[in-house]
């Protein structure tokens, strides 16, 4: 087995910088009346190390009488006793489908195979490539070691060069398809299994029915009710007060189901269906959002659902199940004016979360108006996996030219400002690798450092997050973009609590996004605008 470590961290000015428009609180949370400690491992179905009972007589013919499927892993794998005590070092809560890996391995027949984990999964690297190599034949497994952030960084082209057949990527969806990748490219998703009893309790517990303001009406019937008392006192009748008193603070007494949004990352997909089950009878609103290509509730960093383009625009809470806010940044940013609130399932703890959404959008809109007339561009094509897109920067160049600026592309694996900033002459940088290292550390760069999005904004070429009005009414005059600046107009928003764009994978999201799944070229899209600054797509290279 050969090892490959080669990890890069991130600076901690970097996550100094990240962290300043962050803020939590904490809420309540019920009290561990189960044998389940806060944090302990909740047996997976699919992890059991007990071997399972041989199927009896009669279904052994009903399984010899269906057609055997290709994805159907053989009994020979499932009731493995062996293969399942060396699972047992595995956590039993996390699943790793090593019945599912080790029948693709032996159905492509790969001798040498290569795993990427994120860091937090790279722990159980060498249990599964030795269990690999003793169950499903491989020769050769290599654990990549390079920094994993996402199913964006799936590198591929790596697994490739060193000649393994398959690779196996840990912990994240199928965010570049298996039909895109250059060697055949197996997803684990690593679903874990948390204590959805605890997470339903705690939902209930602090989202409680809100009362129905009842007390508004028209001003017909107003006047109507007060010429009605008015009536009742001079008749001198007290019980018809009383039973009008009981009647009015019984209405004020109405309440209604809080309408809640259920999300995470994708380890915990399926304890999201089980909660909105369990949930549904309280609250019967109860949503789990979805953008393609993603699963139900998934999140990125960088792609969120927007709730108001789902018909979830009554939202009262999203309750998001995560370790960390990462990604539940991505879904606040879509939605600045929804209240956030975070479950984390390994203490047991539910945190309303708060982020500086103007002050995030003001430092944003101010790079964008420094680089609106800059004459040297640098665009950065990010090489870590398959997190930058030669499209995009194919897109930017293209128009760059067109407008006459001076261009210097560079390809890096990690985008830092001390990189950045050891190229001179370049008056702003535009990076095409993770949205997110311009918006969490963008005022760590000494130069503006741009997003695509916000490039394409810089550029006059689609309208910017706060001229919703003018995108609307397809008006190209208007732009902040461009050396001519502009005013903003007709936002539908607070000023500071604009919609801003998080669909860099999303299938139906602008042209600068990065995905694989793109809309048939004219098929409708949720996002970007519809006006006459409407890019037209640069096919993939």
């Amino acid at each position: 087995m050969l090892l490959l470590l080669c990890f890069v961290c991130r600076s901690d000015a970097a996550a100094t910088s990240a962290g300043s428009y962050r803020s939590a609180l904490k809420f309540q949370v019920p009290g561990n009346n189960s044998n389940t400690a806060a944090g302990a491992l909740i047996p997976h179905p699919n992890s059991a190390v007990q071997q399972p009972a041989a199927p009896s007589n009669g279904q052994q013919q009903q399984q010899q009488q269906r057609p055997a499927m290709r994805q159907q892993v053989p009994d020979s794998i499932m009731h493995n006793a062996a293969l399942a005590a060396a699972m047992s070092v595995l956590p039993a809560n996390y699943n790793f489908e090593i019945h599912k890996t080790v029948w693709r391995i032996q159905q492509a027949g790969a001798s040498q195979v290569a795993l990427q984990f994120p860091e937090g999964l790279l722990m159980y690297a060498c249990a599964i490539a030795d269990i690999l190599q003793d169950f499903a034949g491989v020769e050769h497994c290599y654990v990549m070691g390079d920094v994993t952030y996402g199913a964006c960084c799936v590198d591929d082209f790596s697994a490739a060069a060193l000649g393994a057949q398959l690779l196996v990527h840990y912990g994240h969806s199928c965010l570049v398809p298996v039909d895109v990748t250059s060697i055949p490219c197996l997803y684990v998703f690593v679903d874990i299994q948390v204590d959805v009893d605890h997470l339903v309790a705690t939902v209930r517990l602090n989202f409680p029915p809100l009362p129905v303001d009842t007390s508004a009406g028209t001003q017909q019937q107003q006047q109507q009710q007060q010429h009605q008392q008015q009536q009742q006192q001079q008749q001198h009748r007290p019980q018809d007060l009383l039973q009008q008193h009981d009647e009015q603070q019984q209405q004020s007494q109405q309440t209604r189901p809080q309408q809640l949004v259920l999300a995470g990352t994708i380890q915990f997909s399926s304890a999201l269906q089980v909660a909105r089950q369990r949930l549904s009878s309280n609250y019967p609103s109860v949503s789990i959002p979805k953008v393609r290509p993603l699963s139900p509730g998934e999140v990125l960093g960088c792609t969120a659902p927007v709730l108001a383009q789902q018909g979830l625009g009554g939202t009262d809470a999203l309750v998001f199940v995560a370790d960390g806010r990462f990604h539940l940044e991505a879904i606040m940013i879509a939605n600045p004016e929804l209240p956030a609130y975070r479950y984390d399932p390994y203490n047991r703890k539910l945190m309303l979360e708060t982020y500086d959404q103007a002050g995030m959008r003001e430092v944003r809109r101010r790079m964008i108006e420094a680089a609106a007339c800059a004459k040297h561009w640098g665009v950065v094509l990010g090489t870590l996996g398959r997190q930058g897109n030669p499209r995009i920067v194919t897109t930017l160049q293209q128009h760059l030219a067109a407008r006459g600026s001076r261009i210097t592309t560079v390809l890096l694996s990690e985008v830092s400002p001390p990189k950045l900033a050891a190229i001179g002459h370049v008056d702003v940088w535009v990076q095409v690798a993770c949205p997110r290292l311009s918006i969490d550390w963008g005022e760590g760069f000494v130069k503006p450092t741009l997003t695509p999005y916000e490039a394409m904004v810089a550029l006059g070429l689609v309208p910017g997050w706060w001229e919703a009005g003018a995108a609307a009414a397809g008006s190209a005059a208007d732009s902040a973009g461009g050396c001519s600046g502009g005013a903003a107009a007709g936002s539908v928003s607070r000023p500071g609590m604009e919609p801003y764009p998080m669909d860099y994978y999303a299938k139906d999201g602008g042209v600068w996004n990065s995905s694989y799944h793109k809309a048939q070229a004219g098929g409708s899209s949720s996002r970007g605008p519809r006006g006459p600054r409407r890019l037209a797509a640069v096919a993939a290279q």
